[in-house]
């Protein structure tokens, strides 16, 4: 059973009831912008978690007994452009690309949060790219913390990196995942269903992707950074820019130093390394 949910906020919410929505599990969130208003909208498959939170914010709720719905704007998806090198196709689309791309990736964006288009991961992406232009990675160790459909994973291991393990604490993400690896022939990456905060692992990491909300970078931070060698890089996003400022001095306090900063859409993306790794 699926059920949508719709409200009529004040658009500088946007952003902050979007990330909260998230957090309930919501399959999807949308939002169109009327004036000084804002019409969002998610999608959930449980509405008991979320049934006190969408009823004291004025949300209307709605059954849908068809489950093929939740798939209908996949009709009109056609994939895009993730960075410059790299375009991103669904897995059964007969179109090409409108230019020549070093990588094309096919996914099937279903039921998983990342099916490209999302600003986090095309900052992550575009960070993550430049990172492995600039230099040879092949023989570093790399995490992809919350893989979504296993995108960072995959052009990790299309830029050469052959140590890659891919982590998400739900089931579905992982399996959309594996099935992305497979039609994408990558099997340099590891996936495994798991928690960040609960993640342990002998390995230290050379590169860390944690593409996570807000609330579970504060609440894991320590946990991310031990995952890393001292001269690890990390590339975090998943935070709205109304959380900028008490992120940053996060990091400061744990002696994280911002090497690269870029906002699109009112979300923020990070390079960062350990302040006396250098």
């Amino acid at each position: 059973m699926l059920y949508n949910a719709t409200a009529t906020i004040d658009k500088q919410y946007e952003d902050e009831i979007s990330e909260i929505l998230f957090t309930y599990n919501a399959l999807s969130v949308s939002s169109e912008i009327h004036g000084q208003f804002c019409v969002i909208s998610a999608l959930f498959d449980d509405i008991e978690k979320p049934h006190t939170f969408l009823l004291n914010n004025g949300f209307i709720t709605r059954e849908f007994k068809d489950n093929d719905w939740k798939y209908k704007w996949l009709e009109n998806y056609s994939g895009g452009e993730l960075t410059e090198n790299i375009f991103i196709i669904p897995s059964d689309s007969i179109e090409k690309p409108p230019k020549d791309y070093k990588f094309i990736i096919k996914i099937d964006p279903r039921d998983a949060f990342g099916d490209g288009n999302h600003p986090t991961t095309k900052q992550c992406a575009i960070f993550l790219e430049n990172l492995l232009i600039e230099k040879n990675h092949t023989d570093s160790k790399l995490l992809d913390a919350g893989t979504g459909t296993g995108i960072l994973a995959i052009i990790a291991s299309l830029y050469g990196i052959k140590n890659i393990d891919a982590i998400d604490i739900e089931e579905e993400s992982i399996n959309r995942t594996n099935i992305n690896l497979e039609f994408n022939s990558i099997n340099s990456v590891n996936t495994l269903q798991a928690d960040i905060g609960k993640f342990i692992v002998k390995k230290k990491y050379d590169i860390i992707c944690a593409n996570l909300l807000t609330a579970i970078i504060i609440e894991n931070i320590d946990t991310i950074m031990s995952l890393g060698t001292p001269d690890c890089i990390y590339i975090i996003s998943g935070i709205g820019i109304q959380w900028k400022e008490e992120i940053e001095t996060l990091f400061s306090l744990k002696k994280l130093e911002i090497k690269e900063f870029s906002v699109l859409n009112d979300w923020c993306c990070f390079k960062l390394v350990k302040s006396d790794s250098f």
